[in-house]
């Protein structure tokens, strides 16, 4: 939570912050790499790239989608008592497009593009959804929003 200040000492009116909505579990891939003179360890986890979670209409009607209620908002609201004095969160929400094909693989999103266009409406409406709800839920809050400026 305490990345933040960079914002203030850099000198900005805001700081970019993320609300966590619907999860993606799509890392299938995993590989440690460690740096022995210096002891770092690093995990490099990459998006699948084939079949995801949501790769058929059976898949679709029994993923684990997150309600509204579920979205956890603590990144956002925790800013609330911490941010200065005319300093705002810019909430960012998402992702949309990179969200859907995560969830259904990149290889099976390309092939429903032509072969199941339905599919993908599914995919995008539940999860644009639920951005939308989030959205306006933090456009509510007084310390989320944006000065206009350059």
């Amino acid at each position: 939570m305490m990345r933040w200040i960079f914002w203030v000492d850099a000198g900005y009116d805001y700081v970019f912050v993320s609300t966590k909505g619907q999860h993606i579990a799509d890392y299938t891939s995993r590989k440690t790499l460690s740096d022995q003179r210096r002891g770092a360890i690093h995990e490099h986890r990459w998006a699948v790239s084939g079949c995801g979670q949501v790769s058929s209409w059976e898949a679709f009607e029994s993923y684990p989608w997150i309600s509204e209620a579920e979205v956890d908002y603590s990144a956002v609201d925790g800013l609330r008592e911490l941010l200065p004095e005319g300093m705002l969160a810019v909430a960012n929400q998402g992702p949309l497009y990179s969200g859907v094909w995560r969830l259904m693989g990149l290889e099976i999103f390309s092939y429903a593009l032509n072969e199941d266009p339905d599919l993908i409406s599914a995919v995008y409406e539940k999860v644009g959804a639920l951005c939308v709800k989030i959205v306006e839920t933090n456009a509510q809050k007084e310390w989320v929003g944006g000065t206009g400026g350059l």
